[in-house]
C-alpha cells in the first residue's frame, strides 16, 4: 500500500476493516465473492517546537543571622553527630543560617566555610522553636 502523503522517515498507522462481503456459489460455476475493505491510514510527522515563556525568579530570601547559645559548639560536616567536626564556636558567635533540616541548621561561618550545628545550640528567627 502506498500512502502519497508519507515521506521517508515518517511513521504511519493503518487500520483495516471489512465493511461488506458476499458470495455466490453456483453448480459448476466458479465461486463469486464481492467484498469492501475500508483502509484508514494516518501519517505521523514529528516536529520540534520550542516554547519560551517569561520566567520570574522569586526574590532571594533575606539572610537569617543566628547566634550560638553554647560554648564549644561543634560545627559538623553534615547534619548528624556521625559527621566530622570542622571547628568549634563559642557562645554569642554569629552565623548565617542558610537552611534547617531534621534538627540541624546549615550555617555559613564568617570565613565563608559551611557546616551544620544542632538547632539546640543556635538561636535564629528562621529556626522554629521547639
Amino acid at each position: 500500500m502506498v500512502i502519497p502523503e508519507a515521506a521517508p522517515g515518517m511513521r504511519a498507522r493503518a487500520t483495516f476493516r471489512v465493511e461488506f462481503a458476499s458470495g455466490d456459489v453456483g453448480t459448476g460455476d466458479p465461486i463469486s465473492v464481492q467484498k469492501v475493505i475500508v483502509i484508514t491510514a494516518v501519517v505521523l510527522e514529528t516536529r520540534e517546537i520550542r516554547v519560551v515563556t517569561n520566567v520570574t525568579l522569586a526574590p532571594a530570601a533575606a539572610e537569617c543571622i543566628g547566634t550560638v547559645t553554647g560554648s564549644g559548639v561543634n560545627v559538623r560536616a553534615g547534619p548528624g553527630t556521625e559527621y566530622a567536626i570542622l571547628t568549634q564556636l563559642e557562645i554569642s558567635t554569629q552565623v548565617t543560617v542558610i537552611g534547617v533540616e531534621d534538627g540541624w541548621a546549615r550555617v555559613r561561618l564568617a570565613d565563608g566555610r559551611e557546616g551544620f550545628i544542632s538547632t539546640r545550640f543556635v538561636e535564629a528567627p528562621c529556626i522554629p522553636k521547639g
